[in-house]
């Protein structure tokens, strides 16, 4: 089962300057959240960090949340990021897998996975479009939430092994 440390583990360069870099323009409470969890696991003053070029922050950022211990927290900024900013996709990819839920919000606390066939149509009609690359963080974030654990879904997206 994937965690939502998986995303920040293989998020991109790019992607994690995109991620955060919106995050830090539109939700800055939540950003700067992400700059003490960082911080604290580096060891590190939040000034110093701060400081970094923002691409280096990025990445000590995106390091320091693909850390196991770090589980919740980055479920929780996965989660407040995308529900704040692009629920409307949130919805859109719950509606192709199926899933029943309100504005975003799963209704089920363990919904049942969809098809394989349903699962692979939206891992390659998803992440296009307007927000492509959100959209397939999006994806991987959705995948590694706890209530998720869907293993054809995990290999599909993280390139892991699924046992038969």
């Amino acid at each position: 089962m994937t965690q939502s440390t998986d995303v920040f583990k293989t998020m991109s360069a790019e992607e994690a300057q995109a991620f955060f870099g919106e995050m830090r323009d539109e939700l800055r409470p939540v950003y700067k959240q992400a700059e003490r969890v960082a911080a604290a696991t580096l060891r590190l003053r939040p000034v110093f960090l701060g400081k970094q070029p923002f691409p280096k922050r990025c990445d000590m950022i995106r390091k320091a949340l693909a850390l196991r211990p770090n589980a919740d927290a980055s479920a929780e900024l996965l989660a407040t990021f995308f529900l704040e900013r692009y629920s409307k996709d949130v919805a859109e990819l719950l509606d192709l897998f199926g899933i029943e839920h309100e504005d975003g919000v799963l209704k089920d606390q363990a919904p049942k996975a969809p098809t394989k066939a349903k699962m692979k149509k939206a891992v390659q009609e998803f992440p296009t479009g307007d927000h492509a690359l959100m959209r397939g963080i999006l994806l991987k974030a959705f995948a590694a939430q706890s209530a998720i654990d869907w293993t054809d879904l995990d290999a599909m997206l993280f390139d892991v092994e699924v046992a038969k």
